[in-house]
């Protein structure tokens, strides 16, 4: 069980470094996909909708400003996506590595807040991305949000499990 939760936590940091590593456009195709999943229930392309030639594939962007404000809001939520599960596989990590506590906390913070640096800097190399201090903070939501909902699961758990004194 050790290595297992080690290899998903490797595995979620690698998917992390794959999407970042993404240029602007495919990046922004890839959460437009998934804004017209939303909407219509499959995998359109509206008329409305501007079509551009990149490495000879065609891709189709948003143009409506509700479009692009909705892709935008599904990019943000992805980053705090990403970070939510990576706090709840480094929070299991860490138990099954028999670290609990504050101590655990801290760590799952330290590593989830360089990790969420480091990857914003990693994608000033990327074409068309930039480093933003924003998405830092977003990342860092999810953590939180990732690591409470771990610890409020388990302690929800373990109140079922815990018998019950009868007076």
């Amino acid at each position: 069980m050790k290595k297992l939760s080690m290899l998903l936590v490797l595995l979620w940091i690698a998917f992390i470094f794959y999407n970042s590593s993404n240029n602007y456009v495919t990046s922004n195709q890839i959460s437009f996909k998934f804004l017209n999943l939303l909407k219509n229930g499959k995998n359109l392309v509206l008329d409305k909708d501007v079509k551009v030639e990149t490495n000879n594939k065609q891709i189709y962007l948003p143009t409506t400003t509700r479009d692009k404000k909705l892709n935008l809001f599904i990019r943000k939520n992805a980053h705090a996506f990403e970070y939510i599960i990576i706090a709840v596989l480094l929070s299991h990590m860490l138990i099954v590595h028999g670290m609990r506590g504050r101590d655990a906390i801290i760590y799952i913070l330290f590593i989830s807040l360089l990790f969420a640096v480091t990857d914003e800097f990693h994608q000033l190399f990327i074409p068309g991305r930039g480093s933003k201090v924003s998405d830092v903070i977003i990342d860092f939501g999810g953590t939180l949000i990732g690591l409470g909902s771990y610890y409020l699961f388990k302690f929800k758990l373990l109140n079922l499990k815990k018998p019950k004194v009868l007076n």
